[in-house]
């Protein structure tokens, strides 16, 4: 998606130097990827007390554990 927008400069030149990224587009793609990351861990952060996760609960990446044999 095409946008202009402005943007704070020194936001821009702290986030060059704290950024690997080649581009300023690279860096605004890292601080999205940053914002949305934030936002689903909070809403998930909010869901512990609601008792629809158990506080014990540790997320696998694949999903289910296997049971040992």
């Amino acid at each position: 998606m095409k946008t202009s927008i402005e943007l704070d400069d020194e936001k821009v030149k702290t986030a060059k130097r704290l950024s690997d990224a080649a581009t300023l587009r690279q860096i605004v793609d890292e601080a999205l990827d940053a914002y949305i990351t934030k936002k689903r861990r909070d809403s998930m952060i909010g869901l512990l007390g609601s008792n629809l996760i158990r506080p014990e609960y540790k997320p696998t990446r694949k999903g289910r554990e296997r049971p040992r044999r």
